[in-house]
């Protein structure tokens, strides 16, 4: 199922695709491809992520990022609901309270396709929280990621302005 069509740059079209058995192989593919993907991106993390604390009732929003058919971006993100001192939940896009984890991209893409994809998932991830009411977001990026500096640099920039705020130093 198509999530939101869109285009980066002029002429690319984007498709955001949720994640489903159909879609799976794909999304593993790109695990194995991609230099920012590790062992939290897989499948086996996110299915772990869900049935971490069921009291959370943690759902997976996990989507994939297609140009031309290709898979070029994955998005492993989950949505909880934390209990509050007023009584009803506090609908969160984290993983135990915790960050989840940045997007992974294809490795060919180069830096201003990068950008783009990259934009365009947390304009996504953004609205994504929108719509489930979600009061926080919180996103990490592995330090385990080669050229880390450049890697950082782009996902400051992109989250600052698809509206997230940076609070690594807070």
């Amino acid at each position: 199922m198509s999530l939101a069509p869109g285009r980066v740059g002029q002429t690319t079209a984007v498709e955001l695709v949720s994640l489903t058995p159909t879609t799976e192989p794909e999304w593993e593919r790109l695990c194995a491809a991609s230099p920012g993907a590790w062992f939290w991106h897989t499948r086996a993390w996110r299915e772990y992520t869900v049935a971490y604390r069921p009291e959370l009732r943690t759902s997976s929003l996990a989507f994939l990022v297609r140009d031309g058919g290709e898979a070029v971006g994955l998005m492993p993100l989950s949505l909880e609901e934390w209990p509050t001192s007023g009584g009803g939940p506090e609908r969160q896009l984290t993983f135990g309270g915790s960050d989840c984890w940045a997007p992974a991209l294809a490795p060919a893409l180069g830096a201003r396709r990068g950008d783009a994809v990259l934009r365009r998932i947390l304009e996504h991830v953004r609205r994504l929280g929108e719509e489930a009411g979600a009061m926080r977001v919180a996103l990490r990026v592995s330090p385990l990621v080669p050229g880390l500096g450049d890697v950082l640099t782009a996902f400051l920039a992109a989250t600052t302005r698809a509206g997230f705020l940076d609070a690594s130093l807070a």
